[in-house]
């Protein structure tokens, strides 16, 4: 039995991964100032719910997440994207 194609793809995938990382790390030590400086960023929420009720109070829950977790942090101003 031969092993799955799938695998070999995967370990490939993770070898070319590894070999990017290894520049990208090489370039930066010499030329660290490539970097853009950190930014403060907005939190995004992107919520997606269910129109026709097929899970339940899903709808619902995901609305006491949301307004627990804006509770927790008040002095975000969060994008909030929601569909469905």
């Amino acid at each position: 039995m031969l092993p799955r194609p799938c695998k070999y793809r995967l370990d490939a995938q993770r070898a070319v991964v590894g070999s990017i990382q290894v520049a990208a790390a090489d370039l930066l030590g010499w030329y660290p100032d490539i970097l853009p400086t950190a930014k403060v960023t907005t939190s995004v929420y992107l919520v997606i719910g269910n129109e026709r009720g097929f899970c339940g109070d899903f709808n619902l829950a995901l609305l006491r997440y949301l307004e627990s977790d804006l509770a927790a942090h008040p002095q975000d101003s969060p994008l909030l994207i929601v569909a469905g």
